[in-house]
């Protein structure tokens, strides 16, 4: 009989063979502790309380990225499934972070505190300031704004930095032609920013 991988044994610790393999998503996350199972107690239904998917990252807060979130805000990650959270505790539950230990093998795990609701519209354009060589500009006023990019602008247009909202809201630039530009979770951005130039 063929044996798989995955079901190497091991007494103390998941085999090098499960922690290798691409499921379930706890070899992957290093959260294994051990591959022996009784029989009686196989897990019969698919574990989905973790899921593998991108993110964004808002101040202190993760929201789960959609398909069409840009990949220069989004990042990769474990994380718990806000489905399973809310199964768990609920909708009105907010203190998400309880719910991962704080023990260094799960520092990995992200806990998206909701799914950001995406408005709809196209975002309004950001107000630029010039303050010698660095740009600086106010948050826009609206719910699904996961971040800025930053353009050099002359004989061509080159995107030069994307700023995740939530940080400091500045760009120190070389002499150019700069603009910005607003970018919602689901991937729209906004018309241009007024122009500012940097000088020597």
């Amino acid at each position: 009989m063929k044996v798989s991988k995955c079901q190497g044994v091991s007494l103390h610790a998941p085999t090098a063979q499960c922690l290798d393999c691409s499921l379930p998503r706890y070899a992957q996350s290093g959260l294994v502790e051990t591959d022996i199972y009784n029989a009686k107690f196989v897990p019969s239904k698919t574990d989905d309380s973790l899921i593998n998917g991108r993110f964004v990252r808002v101040g202190d807060r993760n929201y789960l990225a959609s398909s069409s979130t840009p990949d220069d805000f989004a990042r990769n990650g474990l994380m718990l499934n806000p489905d399973f959270v809310s199964q768990l505790v609920g909708k009105n539950f907010k203190e998400t972070s309880q719910l991962i230990p704080h023990k260094e093998r799960w520092a990995n795990i992200m806990v998206p505190d909701a799914k950001m609701p995406e408005n709809g519209e196209v975002p309004s354009a950001p107000v630029l300031q010039l303050f010698g060589s660095t740009m600086t500009w106010p948050r826009v006023e609206e719910n699904d704004i996961i971040g800025y990019r930053v353009y050099q602008t002359g004989v061509t247009t080159t995107e030069v930095a994307s700023i995740p909202a939530g940080k400091g809201l500045s760009y120190t630039g070389s002499p150019g032609i700069y603009y910005i530009t607003a970018v919602d979770i689901s991937g729209n951005e906004s018309a241009a920013s007024n122009l500012v130039m940097v000088l020597q």
